[in-house]
């Protein structure tokens, strides 16, 4: 216990050091650092202790066994009940169990050096997971999709996957989840190839919302209908406000959610959607760099954001559902954002090969904004709150105090 609260403070004090920084809080947690040392250090020598007084214990018992025998079998060996030949033998048998013995006890005292960390592994791998509400989610909405496909050719129609919107209706959430019980009334249709804002108050649901819609909350699945349904051909990315990185090189950060076999990911296109964010020299003179380094260090907080973006339009998806992509942007640079949103929608893709328009899947966004510069471009207006739930407005019905 002792050596897993340790590692577990250093792993926690690594993931978590620049809020240590920040708050300049580095000698307290060397402090407590230097505790656990202790008493790891207190419980190694008392283990070592004891296991030390273990490994010699077969070695006692063999020679209390040996010795009593040499006390009985010497006395018969004396009377003539045995012969000396026979007495000296056995005192060799003796011996070697004790030996064989003490080998099968050592490897005993091994295997349970190992059962602290094994059992720490077992619970870890049996916590609770959400994979089975996410395959009873995943499985719903397959069984929706053929659904409509067989709907659509009963009419007459083609089978076009492309025509089926993204539907939230009456969602709800587990009170165990992280959405903590939300009920939103009403009903959310997105049609595929559009771009669609999210509004509402601060702490009315729009964030959850978004979350649900990308899979990163799940609605319940305990019920018949979900009140959910995903086309499950899409592929969904999740952008979120924080950007993140991790140890490798730019170009690997940047390249991180294409698909394998595509041509979503060469350096040309990476280089030119990174001019096209105005990303400085800084980065650009990186890009194809193999230096491995922190980062989330080296760039500016605007910069970050905007390899947030670069990163999930490189990966093109059909889907994104991305929190305030312009939030900390310009009035400049925001509008340029919002152009890009547009262009992938209707291109599908940003700066992607427009010969091979027609054979690619719809490009569909969703966002939330808390600024109105973004409306303009949009294709529809959904606002959220707790009292009235999802409600469909038109643009010109957005009013300001929705961005509070």
């Amino acid at each position: 216990e002792c050596q897993d609260d340790l590692v577990d403070y250093v792993q926690s004090a690594v993931t978590n050091y620049r809020l240590i920084a920040d708050y300049d809080t580095r000698s307290n947690c060397v402090d407590s650092f230097e505790a656990l040392i202790k008493r790891f250090n207190a419980a190694f020598t008392s283990t070592s202790t004891v296991l030390g007084a273990n490994n010699y214990f077969p070695r006692w018992v063999t020679v209390f066994i040996v010795s009593l025998y040499m006390v009985i079998g010497g006395q018969q060996a004396i009377s003539g009940s045995i012969s000396l030949g026979m007495f000296l033998a056995d005192v060799r048998v003796f011996t070697e169990v004790g030996e064989a013995w003490g080998t099968m006890y050592k490897v005993l005292l091994e295997m349970q050096t190992c059962f602290s960390a094994l059992e720490r592994i077992v619970r870890l791998e049996n916590l609770p997971t959400d994979v089975p509400q996410r395959a009873k989610l995943m499985r719903s909405n397959q069984k929706k999709t053929n659904s409509q496909r067989r709907a659509m050719e009963r009419e007459g129609k083609r089978a076009h996957v492309d025509e089926m919107p993204i539907v939230v209706n009456n969602l709800q959430i587990n009170a165990s989840g992280k959405g903590g019980g939300i009920n939103h009334k009403g009903e959310l249709r997105v049609d595929q190839g559009t771009l669609v804002a999210l509004v509402g108050n601060r702490g009315q649901g729009k964030a959850t919302m978004l979350k649900v819609v990308s899979n990163v909350i799940l609605p319940r699945t305990d019920v018949e209908d979900p009140g959910f349904f995903m086309p499950s051909h899409l592929r969904v990315l999740h952008i979120s406000l924080e950007p993140m990185f991790f140890k490798g090189t730019l170009m690997h950060n940047l390249t991180f959610g294409v698909q394998k076999g595509t041509a979503d990911g060469s350096p040309e296109r990476v280089r030119r959607i990174c001019e096209r964010l105005h990303l400085g020299d800084e980065v650009l003179n990186v890009i194809e760099s193999p230096s491995e380094q922190d980062w989330s260090q080296v760039f500016s907080q605007t910069t970050k954001g905007i390899i947030n973006l670069a990163r999930a339009f490189i990966a093109n998806p059909e889907f994104m559902c991305i929190h305030k992509p312009t939030q900390t942007f310009d009035e400049s640079l925001s509008h340029e954002v919002m152009k890009c949103l547009v262009e992938f929608k209707v291109k599908k893709g940003l700066l992607t090969d427009q010969s091979s328009w027609c054979l690619r899947r719809c490009r569909t966004c969703i966002f939330t904004s808390s600024e109105s510069l973004n409306l303009p471009y949009v294709d529809s207006v959904v606002h959220t709150s707790r009292t009235h739930g999802i409600r469909i407005l038109q643009k010109e019905d957005v009013t300001p105090d929705m961005f509070s």
